[in-house]
């Protein structure tokens, strides 16, 4: 018997997931991961908060960041802008190399701190928004792909905070994420639970593939449907042995699990 047997849905939900990710999401990713590890703060007084924005027009990236500064470890707006300017000569240096590594030939526009006119300043005593009372506990970066997509498909679903062995939302999006990349091809996968569904069978499955595939791999698609969807015991077990940290700054563990 396994640990779905009598399990039931908690809620009724739309997850979806997509396969690969671009390299642009790599390199958001990647720059994010960066912006908030040792690389940058481990010798400038930056805090974990940031955000990171990439626009790609043609071969043109914009890339945006929001990087808070601790107040107390700052004498002055003229060493702030010291660090931050720091901080940007040392992502650009970063993104420069991940794009390069890409080999994408794009040109790199970059800005940090772009509310900083007129003697503004990003401070977060804490190096987070919890001094301003915006602390979004269950927000816009929680995804499990490590990303926000705005031209892909996307849960409306947080995978944080939620129960690990009955919430279909958080199981189900991680379901779809590895089902969309065991899958192979690009897709954009669907899974819906109805509230008291049992867990392991979902009410709807859509996997749409950029071109109509013949029986056998419809067959491979079907496989790797069930095989996910009859071992959901194994994301209940990642979920509670893996940090938090981890799963955002790391998205790839989930398709090891």
């Amino acid at each position: 018997m396994s640990y779905t047997d009598g399990l039931r849905a908690n809620d009724t939900v739309f997850c979806s997931a997509y396969a690969p990710a671009t390299a642009l999401q790599r390199l958001a990713i990647s720059l994010e991961n960066f912006a908030t590890g040792p690389e940058l703060g481990a010798d400038l007084p930056t805090g974990r908060d940031v955000k990171v924005m990439l626009v790609r027009t043609g071969a043109c990236v914009n890339i945006t960041v929001c990087l808070p500064v601790h107040p107390e470890r700052v004498s002055s707006l003229a060493e702030y802008s010291r660090v931050v300017s720091e901080a940007r000569q040392r992502i650009e240096a970063h993104s420069s190399a991940r794009a390069a590594e890409s080999a994408t030939g794009w040109r790199l526009q970059i800005a940090v701190n772009t509310k900083d006119q007129e003697g503004g300043a990003y401070l977060a005593p804490w190096g987070t928004s919890l001094g301003k009372g915006d602390c979004g506990l269950v927000g816009r970066g929680n995804r499990a792909s490590g990303i926000i997509a705005a031209d892909r498909g996307s849960s409306g679903e947080a995978i944080a905070g939620k129960n690990p062995l009955h919430h279909a939302g958080k199981l189900y999006t991680l379901a779809a994420e590895r089902i969309a990349h065991r899958i192979g091809l690009p897709n954009h996968t669907v899974l819906v639970a109805r509230n008291g569904d049992r867990l392991d069978t979902p009410s709807f499955v859509g996997v749409r593939i950029r071109e109509k595939g013949g029986s056998a791999q419809q067959r491979r698609i079907s496989d790797v449907v069930d095989e996910e969807m009859s071992t959901l015991s194994r994301l209940s077990k990642w979920l509670l042995t893996t940090p938090v940290l981890d799963r955002f700054r790391t998205p790839d563990l989930l398709l090891e699990a």
